[in-house]
């Protein structure tokens, strides 16, 4: 265990496009990227000694590209959806080697998104309801991408609705409609032969929530 680490640094290049067509109406964004990071922090537990401490992997190549595009349908109707893939690969962990090519934890290989808005007036009232839908591909917890320690992939909904006067906003929303259970976090505790058993010690996702917002400008 250290009491001092190298920093992490990263060098990065991204190539892209914007566009937008049929008198702004439409727009589409495209890029790729790439990412070398060196010196990467990570939590990593240690059974023996029960702490859980920085780790470091000293070499990381992120791969990726992303797309999304918007529509106004109409000047009440918006629409969104968008998409990328992402691919992390460990080149150097000289505590763990036998991690080398394996993906780094928190990086989901892709992940897409779609949603759709629609805005009125009501009463002399801006009236407006927003619903996305977003989906997580499956992610790691350790470096180690121990089977059958990954979580899957995650479809979560948020929904809400909003009402609007000159100085005041009352939003309804509800995240996780459909009660979706996950993890956000996990400890695998990996022991070693001649016992040869995996771990988890979990951090749940939050479940369904409903709430209520209500802000006020009391500026001039």
């Amino acid at each position: 265990v250290q009491d001092a680490f190298p920093k992490e640094t990263s060098q990065s290049w991204e190539a892209g496009v914007k566009t937008t067509s049929f008198g702004g109406r439409l727009a589409f964004n495209a890029a790729v990227f790439a990412t070398d990071v060196e010196n990467a922090h990570f939590f990593q537990f240690f059974p023996f000694s029960l702490a859980r401490v920085i780790s470091i992997v000293q070499e990381n190549k992120i791969r990726g590209a992303e797309a999304d595009v918007t529509w106004d349908i109409t000047d009440d109707l918006r629409v969104f959806a968008g998409a990328g893939v992402l691919s992390s690969k460990i080149e150097q962990n000289r505590e763990e080697p036998r991690t080398i090519g394996n993906s780094m934890p928190f990086t989901p290989d892709y992940s897409i998104n779609a949603g759709a808005q629609w805005s009125t007036t009501v009463a002399g009232l801006d009236f407006s309801t927003r619903l996305d839908w977003n989906r997580t591909g499956r992610m790691w917890f350790d470096t180690s991408n121990t089977n059958g320690t990954d979580r899957p992939e995650l479809d979560l909904v948020n929904l809400r609705a909003s009402l609007a006067g000159e100085r005041w906003t009352v939003t309804a929303f509800s995240r996780n409609l459909f009660d979706e259970k996950y993890n956000v976090d996990a400890v695998v505790l990996n022991v070693p032969p001649p016992a040869s058993l995996t771990f988890n010690f979990v951090t749940k996702g939050t479940p369904r929530t409903f709430g209520l917002e209500f802000k006020y400008n009391f500026g001039g």
